[in-house]
């Protein structure tokens, strides 16, 4: 099943209003170009990525955001930097990586599917809120 579809089969749709979506670094960062790997604190700290989160955020409160919806566990937590008025949701990163890293003990004994289900009802329920909220 199709993520889109697996949101539209929970009852979300995905026109949502007033939310940005995102995440500690601009792109899956790879050193040979071919596997992908995490961001390394210090390009996290970067002070490119710093201005880099602000110009996003600044462009999202620019077209009415009031709610960021933070991927991963490092997005959660640079996501401090936000505007006080907005408010953080966050997110497991739905990458495999992210949804591993995320479970409990680290995934060990999971499966993947599972994860992403999991996810997919994490997101659609954080929609619903804000939905509601818009109402």
């Amino acid at each position: 099943m199709q993520p889109g579809h697996a949101l539209v089969t929970a009852g979300v749709y995905p026109v949502v209003r007033d939310v940005w979506l995102t995440n500690a670094w601009h792109r899956c960062p790879t050193d040979d170009r071919v596997r992908f790997r995490a961001p390394r604190f210090a390009e996290l700290r970067s002070i490119a990525n710093a201005r880099r989160l602000r110009r996003e955020w600044a462009t999202a409160a620019g077209r009415g955001a009031r709610h960021l919806m933070a991927l991963g566990r490092v997005a959660a937590l640079v996501a401090h930097a936000v505007p006080a008025t907005w408010t953080v949701y966050p997110l497991p990163h739905p990458s495999a990586q992210g949804l591993l890293q995320s479970a409990p003990h680290r995934g060990r004994g999971c499966r993947l599917a599972e994860l992403e289900t999991a996810w997919v009802e994490q997101f659609a329920a954080v929609v619903r809120r804000i939905q509601s909220m818009a109402r």
